[in-house]
């Protein structure tokens, strides 16, 4: 067990160790980090700060290892919710770090320290939202993809599927076998789906295509014909045979029997579709597909005899079910909408899976096919656009700030300006929050290697709002002007998750070390 009086120096060492590491991969002029692999005679080259946080699971020394732990979950958990920020946030939480522990040091009360962090980064939150401005047009937004993957031809197409899509872009990342990029939309939604037998797939060919079909979806497996019959005479009768699509979480027994028959010998033009996603995700697929096509479910156990939707066109493959031009209520899909998007406001996970429903309602999702010449290299562009797209959708949502850390800069008056009516231990929190917001743009600096980090601070102070330092042409500039900026959703989440991590560090009291038999140190493969 160790006491308050070294639990914040052995959690600082932790917390210094690790963020050294990260601020390494800091901007464009990142630097790169080898890791032996498990097997004998292997390196793993790496740039991002949320992987190399993931690899690295445990330093040498336990006491220390305790506070780079503790930012090793802060930093992850900025990665998987926001896809940037990640390292910034590590510069940040070890700069407040940092000054309250010189303020600690000196007899200040760690728990009025707190309280003065709090307000600090209250006002600096409210300053990047009032600063905040709209974006739009492809030019932009390939910008802000490209400072997130540093993959020109990557970010350009991640940037013309934004500006076609808008902030609700339902994006699937697949690979390619070809070594490049490739890329397509939809102009409907997409599902998981397969054929409930060959026979309704055209001799020879990898797809069926219903024109003009109505669309019937189940949410229970339909396997008796009596569950159907009703329907099946409506479309020969009322409806004059039309295409039938129907689709289900099962399709089988005599069911299935009786669809085949009538598909194979022409009586009726069917594609009968199952659902491949499971549990509460098939759920969620089908009843989406209700409200695209204004289908009425069939469902006993919501006690409703199922209607017909319907769609300008449907194409169904062995692994997919493709609905164009769906014909259901607008109310009704608005409704659905905006409660997918609430749901994005309150979760952190499976945001990919709600942004992508919400794709598939408003009826466009795009496609990005991602090759390469190595495995290794397509994985890393895959998780390159998984973060642009984050990146992407919170900027056209929330706005966009100037990057390379000018906003946090600009920030600082209003957060000296709440030391109004604080004083003592609480002023001294507030003036930590303020010196860590200068962190981020001297790290990003620092990378560039060739000025000195507070010259140039000196310097862009001077030329006011808006204005900092291109790491990539070495000139001081207007941010916006160059194009460098940042989305304002990710600047306020890392900044208050690093906030709450520093002062986790600082206001711990004891550290207890479970018996452990002298370990080394670990990498994670």
């Amino acid at each position: 067990m160790i006491s308050s009086r070294d639990s914040l120096r052995h959690l600082r060492r932790g917390f210094d160790e690790l963020a050294a590491l990260l601020a390494l991969t800091l901007g464009p002029t990142q630097g790169t980090i080898f890791c032996t692999g498990s097997a004998r005679n292997t390196v793993e080259i790496l740039t991002d700060s949320g992987t190399i946080a993931r690899r690295v699971i445990a330093l040498p020394d336990r006491q220390a290892d305790v506070g780079a732990m503790l930012l090793r979950n802060m930093v992850w958990g900025v990665h998987e919710q926001y896809g940037d920020g990640a390292a910034t946030a590590a510069v940040l939480a070890q700069a407040i770090v940092r000054e309250s522990a010189r303020m600690i040091a000196a007899g200040a009360n760690p728990m009025l320290l707190r309280r003065g962090i709090e307000r600090g980064v209250e006002a600096a939150v409210t300053a990047l939202n009032t600063q905040a401005v709209s974006i739009s047009g492809q030019a932009a937004l390939t910008r802000i993809a490209q400072s997130v993957t540093g993959d020109h031809e990557l970010s350009k197409i991640l940037g013309e599927m934004f500006d076609m899509l808008g902030a609700d872009a339902a994006i699937e990342i697949e690979e390619y076998a070809a070594p490049y990029l490739n890329h397509d939309y939809l102009d409907g939604g997409r599902w998981r789906a397969r054929p409930a037998a060959r026979v309704f797939l055209p001799e020879g060919k990898p797809e069926l295509i219903l024109e003009n079909p109505l669309v019937l979806v189940a949410d229970e497996k339909i396997e008796r014909v009596d569950m159907i019959r009703r329907l099946l005479e409506r479309v020969v009768g009322e409806f004059k045979k039309r295409p039938l699509l129907i689709v289900a979480p099962g399709i089988s027994g005599e069911a299935l029997n009786a669809l085949s028959m009538n598909h194979a010998r022409g009586t009726l033009t069917i594609g009968a579709a199952v659902i491949t996603t499971s549990g509460a995700n098939q759920d969620d697929d089908l009843q989406d597909l209700a409200v695209l096509t204004g289908s009425v479910l069939l469902s006993r156990q919501r006690g409703q005899h199922g209607d017909f939707g319907q769609a300008r066109r449907v194409i169904l493959t062995r692994d997919t079910l493709t609905i164009i031009g769906g014909a259901g209520d607008s109310p009704a899909k608005q409704a659905r909408i905006t409660a997918l998007h609430g749901q994005m406001m309150r979760i952190k996970q499976d945001r990919e899976r709600l942004r992508m429903r919400i794709g598939r309602l408003t009826g466009g999702v795009g496609i990005v096919r991602i090759g390469a010449h190595t495995k290794r290299e397509r994985d890393m562009r895959k998780e390159q656009a998984k973060k642009a797209l984050l990146v992407l959708e919170s900027a056209l949502t929330e706005g966009v700030l100037p990057g390379g850390g000018t906003a946090y800069l600009d920030c600082i008056p209003a957060v000296l300006a709440a030391h109004k009516g604080c004083d003592g231990d609480i002023a001294f929190g507030i003036g930590a929050v303020a010196s860590a917001l200068e962190a981020p743009f001297c790290q990003l600096v620092h990378n560039h290697g060739h000025v000195a980090p507070q010259v140039a601070l000196n310097a862009v102070k001077k030329m006011g709002v808006g204005h900092g330092f291109d790491t990539l042409t070495g000139n001081y500039a207007c941010m916006a002007e160059v194009g460098v900026m940042d989305s304002v959703r990710v600047l306020r989440g890392v900044l208050t998750a690093a906030a709450s991590t520093a002062i986790m560090a600082i206001t711990t009291e004891v550290i207890i070390l479970h018996a452990d038999h002298n370990r080394p140190a670990q990498v994670k493969p």
